[in-house]
């Protein structure tokens, strides 16, 4: 198990995060990799570059580590590029990766401005009511008319992380503040597909 902790960081965001923690254990989630705190790219490699040999000491199959490892990837730098700032001027987030019996839980958390709530929730509400072949043809649209925001991205990231686990992404946002909320997105996966 790989732990890391920082401890600067707000209170709210850490009780939010312990309690995450404290649910999956008493679920019965054995936790293999989870982090708090300011994300880099040298994290993200680290966690990369562990995984692949981690699932397959757990017996999951070839295709399913590949799409783990996608959305892994995916949503650490999801967290890097896309999520707000602390007032630290730093990307903060919150990683769990748990696997239990047949299936495999990964939990991805970043700030978000309470102004764009709203706009998100949307957008992946929108994606939670779509079937797998809606899903397809939706990413295609996006693909091929996809608008470009601010920060580069045509809102793939999601719906490639829909796609890939074959299971609507559980969202959830905790206030911290006035201006901030925890978002996170919740993936769960059988090692058998």
């Amino acid at each position: 198990m790989i732990d890391f902790l920082i401890s600067s960081i707000d209170a709210p965001a850490k009780k939010i995060y312990e309690d995450v923690l404290l649910k999956y254990r008493e679920d019965n989630w054995e936790i293999l990799s989870n982090y708090f705190g300011h994300f880099s790219q040298d994290l993200v490699n680290a966690f990369s570059e562990n995984t692949e040999e981690l699932l397959y000491s757990l017996s999951v199959k070839k295709s399913t580590v590949k799409k783990v490892f996608s959305i892994l990837v995916e949503g650490l730098q999801n967290i890097r590029f896309h999520g707000e700032k602390d007032q630290e001027g730093k990307h903060f987030g919150v990683f769990i990766f748990a696997f239990k019996e047949s299936n495999i839980k990964i939990l991805f958390g970043s700030l978000i401005l309470n102004e764009k709530i709203s706009t998100l929730k949307d957008r992946l509400s929108h994606l939670s009511s779509m079937n797998d072949e809606q899903v397809k043809e939706y990413y295609m649209q996006v693909l091929n008319n996809g608008i470009i925001s601010e920060k580069g991205n045509a809102g793939l990231g999601f719906i490639t992380m829909r796609l890939k686990s074959a299971n609507p992404l559980n969202i959830h946002f905790y206030p911290l503040n006035e201006d901030l909320n925890l978002f996170s997105v919740e993936l769960l996966f059988s090692k058998e597909n």
